[in-house]
Parts: structure tokens; C-alpha cells; sequence
């Protein structure tokens, strides 16, 4: 009889957390890029391989991204793209319109150096030698 009251009162619970959850509708991934211009942090001089792909990227990404934003390549050189990874982790807006083409071996720079910055970076994608980086959410 114990067992039978504690079931009931368990699912009763889960049953009262689950009615009284609000529904939420998330926005649609076309309707956030819909419009918007994107920008793209090269780590490197224009020229350079990393310029290369950076552009690459830039031209044809938004035709496989829906609401085909627009995505401006911008050459941000300076400290082994180490600058360019400092100013989308301080200055840029958090809200996934800044990305960068940041150098790989800032995994390993940040292991070999406390004060760096790309701890806080996930990986969104690569391309050969050349990878995109975006801000962790600060949440």
C-alpha cells in the first residue's frame, strides 16, 4: 500500500511539473539569419592562406545557410590570429553574428599559456587547415 501512495504521489508530481511548463517556441534558424549581415575575422593578412579560405567561405557559406545572410570577410592580423580571437571574445556582439578564421594552434596556445583566450572558444567547423571559431556562450 506504501509503495502504491508513493507512485501515485510521484507521478502526480511529474504530472503537475509537466502542466505547468510554459511552452516556448524557438525562433527558426532562417528567420535569425534572414537580413543579416555576418562578419567574418580573418587572424591574418590579407594574401595568405588563411585569406584564401577565409573568402572562400565567405562567398559560398551563405548559400548553405538558411535565410542566406550576407557574411563580409574582414582581415583582423596580428599576434598569430591571436588578436582577432581577443576582439570576438571581448568586443564583438555574443549574438552569432561574428565568427572567425582564427590559426590552429591556438588549442595548443592555450594549454602552453594562462592568459589566453581561446579556452572559450568552440570549434564550429573546419575546413582543411583553416577553422572557424565562435565564442562559448557566457551563460
Amino acid at each position: 500500500m506504501r509503495k502504491a501512495t508513493r507512485r501515485g504521489a510521484a507521478i502526480g508530481i511529474a504530472a503537475a511539473i509537466l502542466l505547468s511548463a510554459v511552452p516556448t517556441r524557438a525562433q527558426p534558424v532562417a528567420d535569425f539569419y534572414r537580413g543579416k549581415t555576418l562578419r567574418m575575422l580573418i587572424g591574418y593578412g590579407p594574401g595568405g592562406g588563411y585569406d584564401i579560405y577565409g573568402r572562400l567561405v565567405a562567398e559560398f557559406l551563405p548559400r548553405h545557410l538558411p535565410g542566406n545572410p550576407t557574411i563580409v570577410a574582414q582581415n583582423m592580423p596580428g599576434a598569430g590570429s591571436f588578436v582577432a580571437a581577443k576582439y570576438i571574445y571581448d568586443v564583438a556582439p555574443k549574438d552569432g553574428t561574428v565568427f572567425g578564421s582564427l590559426a590552429q594552434t591556438l588549442a595548443l596556445d592555450s594549454m602552453t599559456n594562462t592568459n589566453a583566450y581561446t579556452r572559450r572558444f568552440a570549434q564550429v567547423g573546419l575546413s582543411n587547415r583553416w577553422s572557424m571559431r565562435s565564442p562559448a556562450s557566457r551563460r
